[in-house]
Parts: structure tokens; C-alpha cells; sequence
């Protein structure tokens, strides 16, 4: 479901209304049969909040790796309040947070690791979003 709104005559996506954004639309694509999925993260990204807030409501479990920060971003936040584990890195460049995140998979067997949401067929659920958005305008957008 696509939520438009008109502002200041600019029609405009509200994706922002989704748990996680855009992102969250992904998640029935990606979260499978496996019991845990593991995501390394900038803190500032909306993918570990939309994985997060799906993983509760699937019964699944979510780590989350990130750099370590003084204070917790709030996305950091708001994935704990959705139930994700989250493992800080100190001196987490994302090189160092992914390589955590792997090493995390090899020693406890999570069964599923994801690096993003850069595929082929994420890119055709965007597009296929895209085909609704023109059905319900009945037209392309500027």
C-alpha cells in the first residue's frame, strides 16, 4: 500500500509513515525460515529498524552490529525497543562492523548474514512499488 499526499502541489511518497521507510517493504523478501538475521549497520541507516521492527513481528531474531558510539543513536534506540540484539564495535568503520558481523555468524551459526539490500530482485520490488504508485496517480510523476 502506497500512502501519497499533496503538498504545496508536489505529490509526495510517504514512506517515511513505514516503520524503518522505504526499506520495510523489502523485509517479506528477505526474512525467510531462518531464526536469525544479522545486518551490519551505519547507525544512522533506517534498514536495521525496518529488519528490527519485521523480525519482532515474524518471531525472528535480529542482530544488529554497529559502531560503538558515547551516546546510542537513535536508531540504535529504536532497533533495541524493537528487540534486536545490538553489538557495538569500538573503532566501528563499517569494514570492521561487517567484519564482526561475519565472524559473529561463524562462531554462533546464525544461518542468515546481510550486507545491505542492494539485489536484483529488491531493485524489481522498488520497481513494482514505482507501477503502483503510477496506477493509483494514474499517470507518471514528474
Amino acid at each position: 500500500m502506497v500512502t501519497l499526499e499533496k503538498h504545496n502541489g508536489i505529490i509526495v511518497l510517504r514512506d517515511d509513515l513505514l516503520i524503518g521507510g522505504t526499506k520495510s517493504i523489502l523485509m517479506p523478501s528477505i526474512i525467510g525460515d531462518n531464526t536469525e538475521y544479522v545486518y551490519a549497520s551505519p547507525v544512522y541507516g533506517g534498514f536495521q529498524i525496518a529488519l528490527s521492527a519485521y523480525c519482532q513481528k515474524a518471531g525472528k531474531k535480529a542482530t544488529i552490529f554497529c559502531a560503538k558510539r558515547k551516546l546510542k543513536h537513535p536508531n540504535t534506540l529504536e532497533c533495541l525497543n524493537y528487540g534486536a540484539n545490538i553489538i557495538e564495535v569500538p573503532y566501528g568503520y563499517l569494514s570492521v562492523v561487517e567484519k564482526r558481523a561475519r565472524d559473529y555468524c561463524q562462531e554462533t551459526g546464525a544461518e542468515k548474514l546481510i550486507f545491505g539490500a542492494d539485489t536484483i530482485e529488491n531493485k524489481i520490488i522498488i520497481g513494482n512499488r514505482m507501477r503502483e504508485i503510477i496506477r493509483t496517480l494514474k499517470r507518471e510523476p514528474k
